[in-house]
């Protein structure tokens, strides 16, 4: 179904089961387990489900997987920040 919005054309995917998955929520519920045990890796999560790369991994390679196993889904793609990425932003003199 596309519906036009100010010049532009969305697509609208409804789920069969009619509940949207929710990325913000969720990343805003799992960021500290996320950090815990992907620290400095690239990450790309489908309906709830994580998907990763090694620690020297590229992007691409869990790009390409998600484009095959999951064509309709939309993914939140992020890099998971190490610990000590941290240290910056606490330091406060």
């Amino acid at each position: 179904m596309l519906k036009k919005i100010k010049n532009r054309i969305q697509t609208e995917i409804k789920p069969k089961n009619g509940n949207r998955f929710n990325a913000d929520k969720w990343l805003t519920e799992n960021f500290e387990k996320l950090v815990n045990k992907y620290a400095g890796r690239y990450i790309l999560v489908i309906d709830g489900r994580v998907l990763y790369t090694d620690k020297d991994g590229s992007p691409g390679e869990i790009a390409g997987k998600a484009k095959f196993r999951f064509p309709h889904s939309v993914p939140l793609f992020l890099r998971i920040p190490r610990p000590k990425d941290f240290l910056c932003a606490l330091n406060v003199e």
